[in-house]
């Protein structure tokens, strides 16, 4: 994500709650000056203050973070791919196990696709 994107999400997610610089800080758990470098641009957050943001204001990383997001998903995808191209011939339990879990992430990322068209 764009320092400049996050500098609008926290900005305006803020003020739409009415926050001040130091009230977010407080629920984030960094100080007034931190949360303003934040929406400066001068300073990016750590992935625990972009979490705890997504739980304050009920937003979701897709959301939150949509290029980046598609990026991995595309990434995780070809990955999957390979691993299951690698394992496809084996058939003993820890192989099937896997597959399993292979599955299911191609089954989430369907899902997620599904939800966005």
């Amino acid at each position: 994500m764009s320092n400049k994107r996050l500098q609008i999400y926290l900005r305006t997610h803020r003020l739409e709650w009415g926050l001040s610089q130091t009230d977010l800080g407080q629920l984030l758990g960094v100080p007034k000056d931190t949360i303003s470098k934040y929406e400066r641009g001068a300073r990016m957050p750590n992935v625990s203050v972009v979490l705890t943001a997504q739980l304050i204001f009920g937003t979701v990383a897709r959301q939150q973070f949509p290029a980046m997001h598609r990026r991995i998903e595309n990434s995780l995808i070809e990955r999957v791919i390979n691993l299951e191209q690698r394992l496809g011939h084996k058939k003993d339990a820890r192989t099937r196990k896997k597959l399993e879990l292979l599955e299911g992430i191609s089954l989430r990322l369907y899902r997620l696709d599904r939800e966005q068209s």
